[in-house]
């Protein structure tokens, strides 16, 4: 038997604990997803760390992971973007792209860190399906300006983290 008063509130609770291991495994398992997707850490960056890249497909895929990296796009049949953050801070600059058709997509992904999108002002970014989690979501470009406006559907995914989507 053991003397353990039922108001004894010193010791964490198995839940805190299981709680603590299920964002722990999520956020491992995250960054071995986006690992395999994109290459190791180590592959094709050279010593001191990539910073800045530009893109002119129409399809641009960026990832911070551990580290902070600039991503521009020049595209002009831009269709989609993908960032993720992983413990690092990405910048996505897509204001010199121009869309191909009426409609496009950005996805981002930030576990333990955060991201800045940057679109053009004719593009409206509409939010979709988004999910918030001990982070931020801050949309300040859902306004377009000008005669031909073009509708981006956002798609963002925040853990313990910050999304900025801005002009």
């Amino acid at each position: 038997m053991t003397n353990l008063d039922a108001n004894d509130t010193s010791r964490p609770g198995i839940g805190a604990a299981l709680i603590a291991f299920a964002i722990f495994a999520g956020i491992c398992a995250g960054s071995i997803a986006v690992a395999r997707r994109h290459g190791t850490l180590y592959d094709d960056i050279p010593p001191g760390d990539r910073s800045a890249e530009t893109s002119r497909q129409e399809n641009v895929e960026a990832h911070a992971i551990m580290r902070e990296a600039r991503y521009s796009s020049d595209s002009q049949a831009f269709r989609s973007a993908e960032l993720v953050a992983i413990a690092g801070r990405g910048v996505l600059d897509l204001s010199a792209a121009k869309m191909k058709g009426d409609s496009g997509r950005l996805e981002v992904v930030v576990i333990a860190g955060a991201a800045v999108v940057k679109v053009p002002p004719d593009w409206a970014v509409m939010s979709a399906d988004n999910v918030a989690a001990a982070g931020a979501i801050e949309n300040y470009a859902k306004k377009a300006e000008g005669s031909e406006v073009k509708k981006v559907h956002l798609e963002a995914f925040v853990l313990a983290g910050r999304i900025e989507v801005v002009h």
